[in-house]
């Protein structure tokens, strides 16, 4: 485990552009290949030049169980003690949206910047020099304004890939479990709509378990629909011996503001810890984010493969 954290928080640790996404997606249908299980990749063309990438391992259709986790990285956040609330869609927004409006700002800044030294670089004519700060300002300015992809992502979600890694390979044998790795499910639910799109009619009769920054805090949360039936809640609070567990039905109102939403019969695993009432993951976008402990995974692991083996 700790092998393939190291590789994948390392080598496939940014997941943020088309290359970097399908370098990580090649390297996962290499690992399956060896393993001789089935992969499916389903490709969704969003706007003028985007596409989300889901990545389906087993047979999701047929399967009565699917793990979910979102593989795709965030931009880098330029200040520091950002904040990520898993179960709040309305707070990571005005978090997103300050972000965004300080990231364009900067590239105002340095576009007027430029305008004023133009003056002196080109006052005597077109000079390789200027040729060369005017390309340097055109790229600085495009990065602000598209964002830096984050480097370090181990809680966000590098950890939980590598668990689910785990429970494939340890479940290989179970045709009625299969996983689903989410593209663009960082920052919004794209890939969770792909999803039910897929399952359609068939998704009401599945438990959907979402794996989200599950290595973080000391704390693991599972948030579920208020009228989801709990007795698979005994079994799992046996599973985790040793962690601060903590469950919680939500009320239609709080279910809005989760991928729940989506779904008629799912459950919302995270870690972190409480904070006024809300589940909180610290420094997830920033270099905060580039340790995680390798005692916890393991325990997550276990837990999470006694409860579905």
């Amino acid at each position: 485990m700790k092998e393939e954290m190291i590789l994948l928080a390392g080598f496939l640790g940014k997941r943020f552009t088309a290359r970097q996404k399908n370098k990580f997606v090649d390297y996962i249908g290499r690992k399956m290949e060896k393993m001789s299980i089935p992969m499916h990749i389903i490709t969704q063309k969003i706007g003028y030049n985007r596409v989300n990438k889901n990545v389906f391992i087993g047979n999701v259709k047929e399967a009565k169980t699917l793990v979910c986790v979102s593989y795709d990285t965030t931009t880098k956040v330029l200040w520091k003690n950002y904040q990520y609330y898993p179960l709040d869609t309305k707070r990571n927004l005005r978090s997103e949206m300050i972000n965004t409006t300080f990231q364009y700002s900067l590239a105002v800044m340095t576009l007027i910047l430029y305008y004023f030294y133009s003056q002196y670089i080109f006052s005597s004519g077109i000079s390789s020099m200027g040729i060369f700060v005017s390309f340097i300002t055109a790229f600085v300015s495009y990065k602000f304004i598209v964002g830096f992809a984050n480097k370090y992502n181990f809680v966000r979600n590098t950890a939980s890939i590598v668990i689910q890694l785990n429970l494939i390979e340890s479940l290989k044998s179970r045709s009625d479990i299969a996983f689903v790795m989410t593209d663009r499910t960082c920052n919004s639910y794209t890939g969770y709509t792909q999803l039910k799109k897929i399952l359609g009619t068939k998704e009401s009769g599945k438990e959907i378990i979402i794996l989200d920054c599950i290595a973080a805090g000391e704390s693991l949360f599972f948030k579920y629909h208020n009228e989801k039936d709990i007795s698979w809640k005994l079994r799992m609070k046996e599973k985790f011996k040793g962690i601060n567990t903590e469950f919680q039905d939500l009320s239609k109102d709080e279910i809005m503001e989760t991928p729940l939403q989506l779904f008629s019969n799912a459950i919302y695993i995270t870690g972190g810890k409480m904070k006024d009432g809300h589940v909180v993951i610290a420094n997830t976008r920033g270099g905060g984010d580039s340790a995680v402990d390798f005692e916890k995974t393991s325990i997550l692991f276990q837990g999470l493969y006694s409860y579905l083996k």
